[in-house]
């Protein structure tokens, strides 16, 4: 029972942190879908010549650079974007692959400095 109980409890500290960011960041992109920044990103560059995978990438990589985690820049990102599938004017298997590079952008840099922060801080 002893080894059961070791068992489970590592594979719990193993994925708790997995689960704790993906859950931020739904929880973040919940909040600015119901606060309606989404829509209104979108309604702003819906008269423009932007292109909407050149926009899901920009937004994506902003918030990678801004929050310093892909996983919450992705689900966040396409949070904002999933308006833009409603159109009809993109794709959205690309608009997921747009979404996923613009979250992987400065991956090293930011990797190298949240890595530096927190050996300073803790």
């Amino acid at each position: 029972m002893k080894s059961l109980s070791d068992t489970m409890s590592n594979a719990v500290k193993a994925i708790a942190m997995i689960v704790l960011i993906i859950a931020g960041g739904g929880a973040f992109k919940q909040v600015l879908l119901d606060s309606e920044i989404s829509q209104y990103i979108v309604d702003n560059f819906e008269g423009t010549e932007v292109s909407p995978l050149f926009l899901a990438w920009s937004i994506a990589a902003a918030l990678r650079i801004a929050l310093g985690s892909a996983t919450v820049a992705a689900l966040t990102a396409g949070g904002i974007a999933a308006p833009m599938i409603a159109s009809g004017t993109v794709s959205p298997e690309l608009l997921v692959l747009a979404t996923g590079a613009g979250s992987l952008t400065c991956s090293q840099v930011m990797i190298r400095v949240f890595g530096c922060l927190k050996s300073i801080l803790i």
